[in-house]
């Protein structure tokens, strides 16, 4: 990457980040509400679809980390080029998803706060991941209809992924029924 396209990637990463992070309460606080809405309510369906909808939150939320914060420390160089990418745009599949299923359910007063905080980070998301598409389609090994985890350090970050969504998801269960029993 040439001239000033690292410093671009380095520090919308950094502030993505940082606006990332921000999400982190929101998010768990959701994941555990759906647990806690599974355990103690009759309606399994509904239970089912709450912690759905929640573990695509949680996994928007780890995705935009990933993605990130690879740009911000490694601004799609040292083979995180892909990763990035396949990151961002999983990220943003992830929420769209997630405010998808909120519209088609309808929005409680409970889910508004959450769903603006979504719809607030899926533009951000877009604009994040048009940065990252002309700073990286350059590159001889940015392919941007590749969004499979098929490179090594999209692996990687997959794997890290599905060991935090597995701490987090257990986390959240123990935390709901703490919860209920208070």
């Amino acid at each position: 990457m040439a001239g000033y396209k690292p410093i671009l990637l380095r520090i919308t990463g950094i502030i993505f980040f940082m606006l990332s992070l921000s999400m982190s309460l929101p998010v768990l606080a959701r994941t555990a509400e759906s647990f806690a809405f599974l355990i103690a309510e009759p309606q399994l369906c509904w239970g089912i679809f709450y912690v759905f909808s929640a573990f695509l939150l949680l996994s928007f939320f780890f995705m935009s980390l990933f993605s990130c914060g690879t740009a911000a420390i490694f601004a799609g160089s040292g083979g995180f080029t892909q990763s990035v990418w396949n990151c961002g745009i999983t990220s943003l599949v992830c929420v769209s998803l997630f405010l998808m299923l909120q519209i088609i359910t309808g929005i409680t007063e409970a889910d508004s706060y959450i769903v603006s905080l979504c719809e607030i980070s899926m533009l951000l998301l877009l604009v994040y991941d048009a940065i990252v598409f002309f700073s990286l389609k350059g590159e001889k090994d940015f392919y941007w209809k590749n969004i499979l985890f098929q490179d090594s350090n999209s692996k990687l970050c997959l794997k890290v992924y599905l060991i935090m969504i597995v701490v987090s998801e257990t986390a959240c269960f123990l935390y709901a029924h703490r919860l209920i029993e208070q």
